[in-house]
C-alpha cells in the first residue's frame, strides 16, 4: 500500500500558516503593543478568523510565548556565536552589539511591553510561558558571560571579573532598564548598559 502523503502536506501547510501568523504578530504587537494586539485583530491581519488563530495556537498566552520565541530566533547575533566558539572579541564589539540590539528593541517597543508583561506574568508554573522565560534566562545569561568572557580573553575586562555573575547582572540591567524605558521614554538604555561594561574594564 503506498502512502499518499497528504498527513505530511497537512503539517507542512499548517506548519507554515503558524509561522505566518508569527510573523503578522510581531509586526502589529511591536506596532501597537499588548494592549492593542487583540487575537482579533492579529486574525484579521493575517487573514483568518480569531477561531482559525486559536486552532494554531490554543490560548492569547501560547500565542505570545510563540511570539517571543519567534522574536529571539531573528535576533541571532554573529557575536554571539564567536563568542559561543570561545574568540577573543574586544568589548567595543559587545558594546555596538548590545547598542544595535536596545535601538531596535526601541523601534518596536510592543515587543518591549509584551516581553516584560508575558516574563511577569509567566512566574506562575501552569503559564503558557512559563517554560519560555525558564528556558530563555538560563540562555541570555549563558550568552552575556561568554560575551564577557571574549571581551575578558581580548583583554579589555579585569582578568578577576566572575563573567557568570557580571553576565546575569547585564541581563537583569537590560531587562530592568528596558521595563524603566517603558515609563520613560526619555532614559537612555544603551548609556547606561556601557557605564556598567566601562567598570569592568581593565
Amino acid at each position: 500500500m503506498t502512502s499518499t502523503g497528504a498527513p505530511r502536506g497537512q503539517y507542512a501547510k499548517g506548519a507554515a500558516k503558524r509561522e505566518e501568523i508569527l510573523q503578522v504578530a510581531l509586526e502589529v504587537v511591536g506596532r501597537v503593543g499588548t494592549g492593542g494586539a487583540t487575537v482579533r485583530e492579529i486574525a484579521a491581519a493575517a487573514g483568518i478568523s480569531p477561531t482559525g488563530l486559536m486552532h494554531h495556537f490554543g490560548s492569547k498566552d501560547e500565542l505570545f510565548a510563540a511570539v517571543l520565541e519567534a522574536r529571539d530566533r531573528g535576533d541571532g547575533s554573529v557575536l554571539v556565536a564567536e563568542a559561543a566558539a570561545g574568540e577573543a572579541v574586544p568589548l567595543d564589539r559587545v558594546q555596538d552589539a548590545l547598542r544595535s540590539m536596545l535601538a531596535h528593541n526601541v523601534d518596536v517597543a510592543g515587543l518591549i511591553e509584551l516581553y516584560v508583561t508575558v516574563l511577569g506574568e509567566a512566574i506562575r508554573p501552569d503559564h503558557a510561558a512559563h517554560e519560555y522565560a525558564t528556558g530563555r534566562y538560563v540562555l541570555v545569561r549563558r550568552e552575556m558571560a561568554a560575551m564577557l568572557r571574549s571581551a575578558q580573553a581580548a583583554g579589555d575586562l579585569r582578568a578577576d571579573l566572575d563573567t557568570d555573575v557580571a553576565g546575569a547582572l547585564l541581563v537583569a540591567a537590560l531587562d530592568g532598564l528596558q521595563q524603566m524605558w517603558l515609563y520613560d521614554r526619555s532614559l537612555d538604555m544603551a548609556e547606561h548598559v556601557d557605564a556598567l561594561l566601562e567598570s569592568w574594564r581593565a
